[in-house]
């Protein structure tokens, strides 16, 4: 089963439109079509983020965060994601997300962070925008 880590801005957008790529990867995820690799650091900075002022005036969008973020602790696998190094030099904030990927031995980092997008890769971990995912993942269902 392929292992992914998604982003948090990949999260928070398909949470709060309920459309497009974002909203695809997690209904994969919510059908268990890839196994979701966590950390605390993640869900902590989704539930920070989700409680922004900007978000408040959505009131169905902080009960799907604490469904998803439910969901992740029950079926994700999460590791510590311990920052080792400093690879973002222009967001280290993005470092905690390569380190959950190596730790929990992702196959994909799925995220819009054009930081992260212009790696391409990190120790094996694909870097790859919800699109590409989501088409990966439609390619798989029918081989």
């Amino acid at each position: 089963m392929i292992r992914a880590v998604v982003d948090t801005n990949v999260l928070i957008s398909g949470l709060l439109t309920g459309r497009g790529y974002p909203a695809q990867v997690i209904e994969a995820l919510l059908q268990n079509e890839f196994k979701a690799v966590v950390s605390n650091t993640l869900l902590h900075e989704l539930r920070e983020v989700s409680a922004r002022p900007r978000f408040s005036g959505y009131p169905s969008f902080q009960r799907r965060v604490d469904t998803l973020i439910n969901y992740l602790h029950l079926e994700g696998e999460a590791y510590q994601g311990l920052v080792q190094e400093n690879v973002v030099a222009e967001d280290p904030d993005d470092d905690f997300v390569l380190a959950c990927a190596t730790e929990g031995k992702a196959d994909y980092i799925v995220t819009g962070d054009h930081h992260l997008l212009q790696l391409g890769q990190f120790r094996g971990v694909q870097i790859i925008t919800p699109r590409e995912f989501f088409t990966l993942l439609e390619r798989q269902s029918r081989a």
